[in-house]
């Protein structure tokens, strides 16, 4: 179908408006505010996460673009941009905004109204190619952009970054329809930037492909024709998408991720069409109401889907839609929500993502298939796009027309809301201690207190005016549990503390004098006179060194040793390679798993050093070191309820980090050691704490005479 430069002008045009009609007024505060949902009051910790990223992106793109996953947040893990979306394929278009204006807040809601207007524009350009109509193209276009879901997610613009979704359906339909060679590749390269824009659109889109392309080369030669190009597409998308997968695959091989525990899906299958049980009811209330809506998912795309199927069954007349095209955005569209529903199967039928999830590699470590809904969701306005196609064609009257157009957008004015969305002030960047920040060494990281997990994503947002190494960041993966960290950070100034963060590399740590916390940790920061400047509501203290470490005894001799406890395979601890490891249940059975060792003979033992290899979380969050000179009678020689992390060995090597245990030189020829207890339920600083592992265990100490 043929489409000249003023219609793509016309289209581009009426998405833009709709986006900016959207999210108005938005476009009146775009450097200084963020829109929120109906019920938020502040700046989430996603809107702060997603504006640093895309802000890290321009800058690491710019000065170092082979080393953009590394970034200043969560310091001093590497490859930190894989700990969550990294967002690439929206930085790179907005790239001059951010470089030009420094303002990670503008370029956060151009990204924003970006990625809505061109998901707009696809949809556009998808529902004409499928039907023909102008009218139902832009209202499938309203249908995908005024839509409760939009406003459900306007604090995660990784969510509402399905912008390349429907210009790669709409490739995959010029290229069926022309089997030209430049729609494969367009089609191959639109899937992988999709990809780069927002993984979890990237995987909602390959399996709607998966789910509509073979029913549509079922139902039509013409896309039987093109397999091979549909198979060269497939292979140009994965070609692009490996860069972005090698630094997600390392990150997840050395963090031992597999999955990212708390599963967000849909408690009912049902959820999304809730209208339908009190259809009257939901009306009336969106009509008395007119506040934006938050939602799963719209109810006006459906209903003029349902009405073009009626109305083409109904009325004998030419076919207007390309059935087979429709359907396998059907199929697309089932398969979202179908993986949507997470892992519980319903009614007998088997989990998609529970299936996906153990099959395809890494897939599990996305903990939120639920968002799988909101592709589901363009793939219903495109659906009503199409409906209302067909409706159109069996009505006579251009009156009649304009009646149905109008009262579909009326719907979904009223079903969305038509008030104006709340906007809320971006926290200030710049804070009144710049100039001694500068004045810091180069590389010296630094922690804002107090900590948690608001604050910490404020803090983040905040580092991009000083750009200094930070250690506690806000992310979708903590190498540090939170909860640690808090437990650490938020005891500042005390010896704990200090030791944790000179582990950590850290030189200085701001306190915000505006909290209670933050004024007891300045007042604790004075009575031991550390180093400490001060600014408006501010202050900036140095951390001291600490004091020098004592020469470490050599390490035992492993001539005799033997395993005792538990039986079997912790023999690899023995074996002198790093590459094999026991595992050690914490929160399962009556007590914590023990590794227990005889010596051979007695030595006064003076440390135990764990190596863990590339496997920095296999670390022991609480331990207790035990002995004995005959195996019955055991005492505790060394115990810690909150372990720092081994932040100095993994800073020296991260690929072979060790967690050194240092106690006064005790005799003994048995050891014993572990956690110190099993986790309580709660909210408890070692709370998830379920395993450790260890690949090499070394005894330090002097052999007795």
């Amino acid at each position: 179908m043929r489409r000249d430069g003023r219609f793509h002008g016309l289209v581009a045009l009426a998405a833009a408006a709709l986006a900016v009609a959207e999210t108005w007024p938005l476009a009146t505060r775009l450097g200084t505010h963020f829109a929120a949902r109906p019920t938020v009051t502040a700046a989430t910790s996603d809107q702060l996460l997603c504006a640093w990223i895309l802000a890290s992106d321009v800058r690491r793109l710019g000065r170092d673009p082979l080393r953009v996953f590394e970034t200043n947040n969560l310091h001093p893990f590497h490859r930190t941009l894989a700990y969550s979306e990294n967002l690439l394929g929206l930085a790179v278009p907005i790239a001059p905004v951010q470089a030009l204006s420094d303002d990670p807040v503008l370029a956060y809601n151009v990204a924003m109204l970006f990625a809505i207007a061109l998901s707009a524009w696809g949809v556009a350009l998808l529902v004409h190619e499928l039907t023909g109509s102008a009218a139902a193209a832009v209202v499938g276009a309203a249908l995908a952009t005024h839509s409760p879901t939009i406003v459900a997610n306007l604090d995660e613009l990784h969510v509402v970054a399905g912008l390349a979704t429907p210009l790669a359906l709409f490739a995959l339909v010029r290229l069926v329809r022309t089997r030209a060679w430049r729609w494969t590749v367009a089609l191959g390269v639109l899937v992988a930037w999709q990809a780069w824009a927002s993984l979890h659109w990237g995987v909602f889109l390959a399996l709607g492909l998966a789910a509509g392309v073979p029913l549509l080369v079922a139902t039509s030669a013409d896309a039987r024709r093109v397999l091979p190009r549909l198979a060269a597409a497939g292979l140009l998308a994965g070609l692009l998408v490996v860069p972005l997968v090698l630094p997600y695959e390392a990150v997840s091989r050395e963090m031992d991720l597999t999955d990212r525990g708390f599963v967000a899906f849909l408690w009912s299958p049902w959820a999304p069409f809730a209208p339908l049980a009190h259809p009257w009811a939901f009306v009336a209330t969106r009509l008395a109401n007119g506040a934006r809506g938050e939602a799963l998912a719209a109810f006006t795309p459906w209903l003029a889907a349902a009405a073009g199927l009626v109305a083409g069954a109904v009325a004998r007349r030419p076919r207007t839609v390309d059935a087979s095209c429709v359907a396998a955005i059907a199929a697309a569209a089932f398969a979202g929500w179908w993986y949507a529903l997470g892992p519980r199967g319903w009614y007998g039928h088997a989990s998609l993502y529970e299936a996906l999830a153990t099959t395809v590699p890494g897939l599990g470590i996305l903990r939120a298939p639920a968002r799988a809904l909101y592709f589901s969701a363009v793939m219903a306005a495109v659906l009503g796009g199409c409906g209302l196609a067909a409706l159109l064609a069996r009505l006579r009257t251009l009156v009649g027309r304009a009646v149905v157009v109008t009262a579909l957008l009326g719907c979904a004015v009223v079903e969305a809301g038509w008030k104006p969305l709340r906007l809320v002030p971006a926290p200030t960047r710049a804070g009144a201690l710049a100039a001694a920040l500068d004045a810091l060494p180069p590389g010296c990281a630094v922690a804002d207190l107090p900590t948690d997990f608001d604050r910490d994503g404020v803090a983040l947002f905040r580092s991009t005016a000083h750009w200094r190494p930070l250690l506690n960041g806000r992310s979708g993966f903590f190498p540090v549990s939170s909860f640690v960290a808090a437990g650490f950070l938020n005891q500042f100034p005390s010896d704990r503390t200090l030791a944790y963060l000179r582990a950590a590399g850290a030189c200085a740590v701001i306190l915000h004098l505006d909290h209670p916390q933050g004024a007891a940790m300045f007042a604790a920061t004075l009575r031991r006179a550390l180093p400490v400047t001060t600014g408006r509501g501010e202050a900036l203290v140095r951390v001291p060194p600490g004091p020098a470490e004592p020469a470490d005894d050599p390490p035992l001799p492993r001539v005799a040793w033997r395993v005792l406890e538990p039986p079997d395979g912790a023999g690899t601890l023995l074996d002198g390679s790093l590459a094999t490891r026991r595992s050690f249940a914490v929160a399962e059975g009556p007590a914590p798993e023990r590794l227990t060792v005889d010596l051979g003979a007695p030595a006064a033992l003076s440390g135990v050093d764990l190596e863990l290899g590339a496997h920095f979380r296999s670390y022991l969050l609480s331990y207790r070191v035990e002995g004995s000179t005959d195996g019955t009678a055991w005492t505790t020689i060394a115990e810690e309820p909150f372990a720092v992390p081994p932040f100095a060995s993994y800073r020296a090597d991260p690929a072979r980090v060790v967690q050194r245990l240092r106690f006064p030189p005790t005799r003994v020829r048995f050891l014993r050691v572990g956690p110190s207890r099993r986790p309580p339920t709660g909210l408890a600083v070692d709370v998830g704490f379920a395993t450790w592992a260890a690949a090499e265990l070394q005894v330090r100490g002097v052999p007795a005479e």
